[in-house]
């Protein structure tokens, strides 16, 4: 199932990728701006990446560029006012009618959200426990390496069965063989990361407003009062006069001067010169 799944993927990598050698070869694809690939603007799949990522979240992000990148700034941040998961679930609304009606899209895409929360929350846990990936001996480190590519491998050949079979029927008949094993592996690790496991990590402590504070020792310092020669002086053209009172010009700082302060800047004005 693995290899068949990773196998149906490789004519939309196809596709793209002549695509894009076609863009180059037009010039269309030239990004002057950019730091890494001045040739990299009609980019839809970064194939090195793809492949040797360590999540299933590095497989998205690198999967299908430029239709996720348009649907990221047109969607998912204009909505970002409504609720991250909100947002998300719009989005994903929005990609799943892009390609079609058909169940395999929605059993495809959905499966998508849940997968994503439950890596997150895993490796979160993880790091927590056992440290970053660089302070882990060799051993580990190969490890972690051959069990994230084989577990990434599993996942995206298992949630990506309904994309290429889209009906309801088949894929239910598909995974009904495998007693929906990642549905009920991802189930069962989403209710017990809520219920117990993320209790056992630290909460976050942000709110310092019932902390006591000890200001006995502490100096007092008072701000400098600005005096007249500190102050700035408007200039002769910014300077307009209305009724007896001097204002600024639109676009300088908006502010009233007295006919008291303008007396004073008369005399400033004397002592400087």
């Amino acid at each position: 199932m693995t290899g068949f799944g990773m196998l149906a993927l490789t004519k939309y990598i196809g596709c793209w990728t002549v695509m894009e050698g076609g863009c180059m070869l037009l010039g269309l694809s030239y990004d002057p701006n950019h730091e890494e690939n001045k040739w990299g603007a009609m980019r839809s799949v970064n194939i090195k990446k793809l492949y040797l990522g360590y999540s299933n979240k590095d497989f998205i992000d690198h999967f299908n560029l430029t239709t996720k990148n348009w649907f990221i700034r047109y969607l998912f941040k204009r909505t970002k006012g409504w609720g991250k998961w909100a947002s998300m679930v719009y989005t994903y609304l929005f990609i799943i009618l892009w390609h079609g009606v058909l169940p395999g899209y929605w059993m495809a895409f959905f499966f998508e959200i849940p997968v994503i929360a439950a890596e997150k929350q895993f490796i979160g846990f993880l790091r927590y426990y056992t440290g970053t990936y660089n302070s882990w001996s060799w051993p580990a480190q190969r490890f972690c390496d051959v069990f994230n590519r084989l577990a990434r491998a599993l996942a995206l050949g298992y949630g990506i069965q309904p994309f290429i079979l889209l009906s309801w029927g088949e894929t239910a008949q598909l995974y009904n063989g495998f007693y929906w094993a990642f549905h009920v592996l991802v189930a069962v690790w989403l209710v017990s990361y809520t219920l117990v496991l993320r209790h056992f990590l630290p909460k976050p402590t942000t709110n310092t407003a019932n902390q006591p504070t000890n200001t006995a020792n502490q100096p007092t310092i008072t701000a400098k009062q600005p005096t007249n020669q500190d102050r700035a002086l408007p200039t002769e053209n910014e300077i307009v006069h209305n009724n007896g009172k001097v204002i600024e010009k639109p676009g300088g700082r908006m502010r009233i001067i007295s006919d008291t302060f303008k007396e004073e800047i008369k005399d400033m004005k004397s002592n400087i010169s």
